[in-house]
């Protein structure tokens, strides 16, 4: 039979091997990160994402100035044509 002090024992070794795991883990984290930080990968929809939240918020922008019907009108219809992936048809833009 285990006594407490055994317990307490097996539990600080324990615990003492997780957190040293984990400070060993993110000292290892940290000195890779010079290198993944020079990296590329993902830039692309980074800024992708940002161009559309910029084009957002210029027509947020018409919209929310109650500008003439037809520069509303007109702004529809290009959200109309990028939606939809296309160009001009023969019934016009």
């Amino acid at each position: 039979m285990q006594t407490i002090a055994d317990r307490y024992l097996s539990l600080a070794v324990q615990t003492e091997t997780i957190v040293h795991g984990l400070f060993e883990g993110l000292k290892d984290h940290l000195a890779d990160a010079p290198r993944r930080m020079r990296e590329e990968r993902g830039v692309a929809a980074v800024e992708y994402a940002g161009v559309l939240l910029i084009v957002g918020l210029i027509f947020a922008g018409i919209f929310a100035l109650n500008l003439p019907a037809n520069v509303a009108r007109w702004a529809g219809k290009v959200v109309t044509v990028v939606n939809s992936g296309g160009g001009c048809t023969d019934q016009g833009c």
